[in-house]
C-alpha cells in the first residue's frame, strides 16, 4: 500500500533487543473533505530500514510504501488486546506522480493489444495525494477496436510432421 503525506514527526531509533531496532515516524495526510482535520498516521521502520528517514526533513512531502501487521496480546487480567502496525519498507520524496508512473510509457487512454484501458489511462493517485481532475479536453472515451482479421498462416516447416525415427517432437 502507498500513502502520500507530509513528514510531521520522526523519532529516534530504539534498539529493543540485540537483533531488533525500531523507529517511529508520523505522516500528516490531507483530509479531502475537511483540510482542518488532516490525519496524523504513525508508521514504523524496522532494523536496517530505520536509517531511511535520515535524509528527510520535517515538512517534506513523502510517499510511503508499507504493509499492515497485526498482533494479539493477552494482558494479565486475561483480556485479549489487538495491535496494528503500519510497517514502512520504502520512503521516497513525492514528486506529484504515483509510484511507478512513467510518462514516457503512458498510453494516455488509447487501447493497447485490444485490451480495455481503465480510467482512460489517467494515472492513479495514491491515497492522501491532492486530487487534480483532468480537464474536459483531456478526457477521452474508450471505443472498442474493430476485430482483427486473421491472416492465412502457412504451415511452418518441421511442425506437424512425424519424424522418420517415430518421435513426434519437432526438434
Amino acid at each position: 500500500m502507498e500513502v502520500v503525506g507530509k513528514l510531521y514527526q520522526k523519532g529516534e531509533a530504539i534498539k529493543r533487543t540485540e537483533t531488533f531496532t525500531v523507529r517511529d515516524f508520523v505522516i500528516e495526510i490531507e483530509n479531502q473533505r475537511n483540510p482542518q482535520w488532516n490525519d496524523l498516521v504513525q508508521f514504523q521502520a524496522y532494523n536496517d530500514r530505520v536509517t531511511m528517514l535520515d535524509v528527510f526533513n520535517i515538512g517534506e512531502m513523502l510517499q510511503v510504501t508499507f504493509d499492515i501487521r497485526g498482533r494479539k496480546w493477552k494482558n494479565p487480567e486475561g483480556r485479549e488486546i489487538f495491535f496494528n502496525t503500519l510497517n514502512a519498507w520504502k520512503i521516497e520524496r513525492y514528486n506529484g506522480m504515483p509510484a511507478g508512473f512513467n510518462p514516457t510509457q503512458a498510453n494516455y487512454g488509447y487501447p493497447q493489444n485490444n485490451q480495455y484501458v481503465p480510467n482512460n489511462g489517467a494515472p492513479q493517485q495514491p491515497y492522501g495525494a491532492p486530487q487534480q481532475p483532468f480537464a474536459e479536453s483531456q478526457q477521452q472515451t474508450y471505443q472498442q477496436p474493430a476485430p482483427a482479421q486473421p491472416e492465412a498462416q502457412q504451415p511452418q516447416e518441421g511442425f506437424g510432421e512425424v519424424a522418420k525415427d517415430g518421435d513426434d517432437l519437432p526438434f
